[in-house]
């Protein structure tokens, strides 16, 4: 529908997990807003997957998907504000710490069939765990 727009977002964020070690997960976020005066919306429908890769193997190591709206018969529904869908953490340990992510958006916009796809959205912060 012309009178709104989708924008998508994906971090990376660093924590101690449990067991005190670094460990690390991708947060991706995304939300509808009208065009004409930024006002966020309820999207009709959001498909997000966050994704960690090993960076030596190219192998998937972890995967968290959030679906809301039209993509699972509105139960749940998309939230009327930003979400933020968080990955799962992963811990990493010298040497081979390396990793990155990748967030896939795909929006339903308000009060239509039209659909904004993000391309691959790698996170906007390098995941690598300094081994020094």
């Amino acid at each position: 529908m012309a009178g709104y727009r989708a924008a998508h977002c994906a971090a990376v964020n660093e924590f101690t997990n449990s067991a005190g070690n670094v460990a690390y997960r991708g947060q991706g976020q995304a939300f509808c807003q009208r065009a004409s005066d930024g006002v966020i919306v309820q999207c009709a429908g959001i498909s997000q997957t966050i994704q960690i890769y090993d960076y030596a193997t190219d192998r998937l190591s972890a995967e968290s998907n959030f679906r809301c709206g039209r993509y699972v018969n509105h139960n749940p529904a998309c939230p009327a504000g930003r979400f933020q869908n968080v990955g799962v953490g992963m811990t990493r340990s010298c040497p081979g710490s390396e990793m990155y992510g990748v967030v896939l958006t795909t929006v339903i916009l308000p009060g239509s069939g039209s659909t904004q796809r993000s391309d691959d959205y790698f996170f906007s912060s390098p995941m690598f765990v300094d081994c020094t």
